[in-house]
């Protein structure tokens, strides 16, 4: 079962890194025009000795020693102008790779994963120890347990409620903390943050930790006995204190 479209995976520590380092890079780069051009205009016009003139390397600044048949370019000038050039080189990297970062993320969040047979997948969920995970898409598919429907009737609303008919819930890796990526634990059976400690049950309700809610979770629906996973609609996971399933650990947990 794999995804009917490529994707792009969710936002991580190089990205955020990226990011940040971007973020750096533009502000020094305006830092140093912004002081450039103020120097400038202190100066004006009238203090830049004309072309050619003998006082013109010296205004510049001393030249540089075992350079010949180069003009006379001052020190001060030179490190501007190669500090300058690498800002704008990395500059242009950042923002190239920025711009297919997000273009790639957008395509991600409207994409609809079809995962094969709805029949084939829940039956292999009920036998399984483990959700079916999806790296692409970056969300798993956990069973919804048909007795607990009355009680979820009660808490679930919409796309959530359709998909829990079907059997299936589709939860985001992520944890609503604080973004985390949170892996399941085989011991307990829970979804547990290795981050910070928050705990989810198996059908993504959050239990324990400082989450605010339950994992968020995508559409999910049978067409022609496939089951499909609609990541451009997600829905925020119920809030704390919401237990349908009242399930407990299965064993030791592993955060």
């Amino acid at each position: 079962m794999v995804p009917l479209l490529a994707s792009t995976p969710l936002l991580g520590p190089w990205d955020v890194l990226g990011i940040v380092v971007a973020a750096v890079v533009a502000v020094l780069a305006l830092t140093v025009l912004a002081v450039r051009a103020w120097r400038e205009a202190r100066r004006g016009p009238s203090a830049r000795p004309p072309a050619g003139a003998a006082g013109g390397a010296a205004a510049a600044g001393s030249p540089l020693p075992g350079l010949t048949g180069l003009p006379a370019v001052g020190r001060r000038r030179f490190l501007e102008q190669g500090v300058l050039s690498v800002f704008g080189a990395a500059l242009v990297g950042v923002v190239t790779s920025a711009s297919d970062y997000m273009i790639s993320a957008s395509n991600r969040r409207r994409r609809r994963y079809v995962l094969g047979s709805a029949e084939g997948l829940l039956d292999h969920l009920r036998s399984s120890p483990d959700p079916y995970y999806d790296p692409v898409g970056g969300f798993y598919v956990v069973a919804y347990p048909a007795g607990d429907l009355p009680e979820a009737e009660r808490v679930y609303r919409g796309v959530e409620l359709t998909g829990m008919e079907e059997g299936f819930v589709a939860l985001d890796q992520a944890c609503t903390h604080l973004g985390c990526r949170v892996p399941f634990c085989r011991s307990s059976q829970w979804f547990e943050c290795p981050c910070h400690g928050s705990r989810f049950n198996a059908v993504g309700e959050v239990r324990t930790g400082p989450a605010p809610r339950g994992l968020d979770r995508y559409a999910v629906r049978v067409e022609d006995g496939r089951l499909v996973v609609d990541t451009g609609h997600k829905v925020l996971g119920p809030p704390p204190g919401t237990d349908t399933t009242g399930q407990r650990p299965a064993g030791p947990h592993c955060n």
